[in-house]
């Protein structure tokens, strides 16, 4: 019963998105979007260590000014850097394995045109739901850590789902930092702590790995 629960709230939504005509939008904020495109040369030679070490607000723009390759090497990175620095057990540790080896399936996941092919996506979103709730059963782990090894490229630092945030050079805690003024999470992913409020969205880098729409604020 609790897994057709959590596998049937996934549903479509609509995106009221802010991309522009014959540009790339990496940012609903006219600044941040400025400032991705005039440092795209150097985002796009830009590894997750370097990402990790932006200041908060501008992470975000310069995932998504990363190219498709660079985006998958960036997640993949992220799931190693989980499974190797924190003690688990062999079964868990195959559980992170499943989502390791859907991105090494699905090379594509963050060409532009990925899920414009529905059936794609409905397949990728019943993937992330039954591999959720397994996980949530099976293994007993919480949101916040599902949390913090999808829905966040920043460096976990606990098993509690616990994560680096930088502002201003230093790193604080999620409750210190300053909250996003655009679309910062995916409502269909995200439905318990996402909400549909006006916010302008970007059509990728949310959800788990950063794959879904931006279309609605978190709480």
């Amino acid at each position: 019963m609790k897994k057709a629960f959590f596998i049937t709230i996934m549903s479509a939504l609509l995106i009221c998105s802010c991309q522009k005509e014959n540009e790339e939008v990496y940012s609903c904020n006219k600044h941040l979007n400025e400032w991705a495109h005039e440092n795209l040369q150097s985002i796009r030679s830009m590894d997750r260590d370097a990402w990790l070490n932006l200041d908060e607000e501008y992470k975000r723009p310069a995932f998504n000014a990363l190219t498709p390759e660079q985006k998958l090497l960036f997640w993949k990175d992220k799931l190693k850097e989980v499974m190797t620095s924190f003690e688990w057990s062999e079964p868990e540790r195959q559980h992170l394995m499943k989502m390791y080896r859907y991105l090494e399936e699905h090379p594509d996941i963050y060409e532009p045109d990925f899920f414009a092919d529905s059936i794609r996506e409905e397949n990728f979103d019943k993937f992330i739901a039954t591999w959720t709730v397994d996980a949530m059963i099976d293994y007993e782990w919480t949101e916040e850590l599902l949390y913090g090894i999808l829905y966040t490229g920043n460096r976990m630092t606990d098993k509690e789902g616990h994560f680096q945030i930088v502002h201003k050079k230093r790193v604080m805690s999620r409750k210190e930092s300053a909250p996003d003024e655009n679309c910062n999470c995916n409502k269909e992913t995200e439905y318990k702590n996402c909400r549909g409020e006006a916010c302008t969205g970007t059509e990728r880098g949310c959800g788990p790995a950063s794959a879904k729409p931006c279309d609605g604020k978190k709480h």
